[in-house]
């Protein structure tokens, strides 16, 4: 849940909620998956805004965001890493 309530403000238009202080494995996981979605951000000015959304939610296994907004749940916590590698795919491309 700590990794993909990081996309909520991107995808859901959702307020962030605010993270944890002090050092823990929350934060370690939030600070990455913030990153993924910096780079998502940034690669929106090559790719256009619609391309990065539509694969980062395929890659999360939905159609759209509504859906992933209403149900935010992954299949197994494995599923996390393809974005990860949407991501990085997409940001090869744009070398």
């Amino acid at each position: 849940d700590t990794a993909i309530s990081t996309w909520d403000p991107y995808l859901c238009a959702k307020t962030p909620k605010a993270a944890d202080s002090g050092p823990s494995l929350r934060n370690l996981i939030r600070r990455n998956a913030s990153q993924d979605v910096a780079l998502a951000k940034k690669l929106e000015i090559t790719h256009g805004k619609e391309k990065v959304r539509a694969g980062v939610l395929k890659a999360l296994g939905f159609a759209d965001a509504a859906a992933w907004c209403g149900e935010r749940k992954l299949a197994g916590p494995e599923d996390y890493l393809k974005v990860r590698d949407f991501l990085y795919k997409l940001a090869i491309e744009a070398q």
